[in-house]
């Protein structure tokens, strides 16, 4: 009897843990929104046009470009501080079942943004027009590093919003302009982090009670670095871009555990994993044309969802690897100078789903609509402040998504009361506020 008690037990605890560490595909809350407020505004089509902070995640080429397409104003240094807040109603209809999706989605996230011209630490060559380091560190409701989700695949889980994209993001590099900004490139990185750790439980009871078990754990985790890449070309009126972003994932890989049960001093070793926050890599070409106060840009965005991958324990598991599809993303963005102290700014862009219909067929539950973006917003220099060395502006970005309707049939052996068929839409406002320092 003891014997089986400890064999129960012990399928319990696997089977928990198993549910526990199941992959979920996402991204991060700058991949969903955007970040910055001209470029929110501007439907994110910045590919080609970037020169300020955002540069580090739009183009890290645009760190070299000290020459802003609208005016004539020139700056060097730079720091920002943003703030975003995004509502998202998302609905879903589930047949013959209580089941709910995503709750409390709501969230708030600051960024700070910082650019430095490199010649005050070293006197660049004449070749250089301007050469610049950029920093980008994004945080959620003003003091999370992650909201960790690594959950069952089965689970209603919208896997671009709430949870799914609360981590930091941080970008960082350094772009280089030539021949008076007539062309450009930059270099940097996209961090997150993971590792490996171990956890040993012992004097592990069988039954319901509370209990505090004497264990034991260890993580080693260290910085996970992506390449970020780009090029610019401004002849004139025109302004060419192209851009990379590398694939990051937070991975704790392995994460060995083990428990003893007082139950006849019985030991369990299992392998587990953690994996969560899948940012596929970016490719992004644009180009943007400017005709006296008016600047309109197009971008083409190819984000590499085939690229989804889980970790070794789940695929030793047997849990197979959901099937996601690439997705080109078409974006446009116009900004206008009304005066020499105000832009304003109105974007689009169209964003297919990664998730194909006969993924969602079977065991998986992976939530991703097609989806329409529409944004605008200004930008607008404050009176000069006695003592300060440079401008002092602020911007306001508005951005509304609509996620198109989608219906799921499960297939007849895998529909039943816990995994039914489904219907799911919703809609997204974002607001953003930026106030930026140039000296």
């Amino acid at each position: 009897m003891r014997k089986k008690w400890r064999e129960l037990t012990g399928l319990c605890l696997v089977a928990g843990l198993i549910l526990i560490f199941t992959e979920v595909a996402n991204a991060n809350f700058a991949d969903t929104y955007g970040f910055s407020a001209s470029g929110i505004a501007r439907g994110n089509a910045m590919t080609a046009v970037v020169n300020d902070w955002s540069a580090v995640y739009y183009n890290m080429a645009g760190l070299g470009r000290t020459r802003d397409a609208l005016t004539t104003d020139q700056f060097n240094d730079q720091l920002a501080l943003t703030l975003l807040y995004t509502s998202p109603d998302l609905k879903i209809k589930i047949e013959r079942s209580d089941v709910k999706g995503d709750q409390d989605l709501d969230f708030t996230a600051t960024s700070l943004g910082l650019v430095l011209d490199l010649n005050h630490f070293y006197q660049m060559p004449e070749v250089f027009s301007s050469a610049r380091f950029g920093l980008g560190l994004g945080i959620i409701d003003a003091e999370y590093l992650a909201k960790v989700n690594d959950i069952d695949l089965r689970t209603h889980n919208f896997i671009k919003y709430g949870r799914e994209i609360e981590r930091i993001v941080i970008l960082t590099g350094v772009g280089f302009g030539f021949k008076d900004d007539l062309f450009g490139f930059g270099l940097g990185a996209n961090v997150l982090f993971g590792g490996d750790g171990k956890i040993m439980m012992s004097s592990v009871e069988v039954g319901a009670d509370e209990q505090i078990p004497d264990a034991q754990t260890r993580m080693d985790l260290k910085t996970e670095i992506a390449p970020v890449l780009g090029f610019y070309f401004s002849p004139g009126n025109f302004d060419f871009g192209l851009a990379y972003r590398g694939e990051v994932t937070l991975e704790i890989d392995p994460l060995d555990a083990g428990a003893i049960l007082e139950a006849g001093n019985a030991e369990l070793d299992m392998y587990l994993s953690i994996f969560d926050y899948y940012t596929p890599a970016v490719f992004s070409m644009g180009v943007a044309y400017t005709l006296g106060p008016c600047t309109m840009s197009i971008d083409v965005e190819l984000q590499d969802w085939s690229g989804y991958q889980i970790s070794d324990s789940r695929k030793d598991s047997g849990i197979k690897t959901p099937k996601l599809d690439d997705v080109i993303v078409p974006k446009v963005g116009l900004a206008w100078s009304v005066s020499p102290g105000l832009d304003l700014m109105a974007g689009y862009y169209y964003e297919p789903s990664c998730v194909p219909d006969k993924t969602n067929a079977g065991r998986f539950n992976l939530l991703d609509n097609d989806k329409h973006v529409i944004s605008s917003g200004c930008e607008f220099k404050l009176p000069h402040f006695s003592g300060m060395t440079g401008p002092l502006s602020a911007g306001v970005g508005i951005q509304y998504q609509i996620l198109e309707n989608r219906s799921v049939t499960k297939t007849a052996k895998i529909q039943s009361e816990l995994n039914p068929n489904y219907d799911y839409e919703g809609t997204v406002i974002t607001a953003i506020l930026e106030i930026k320092y140039d000296w």
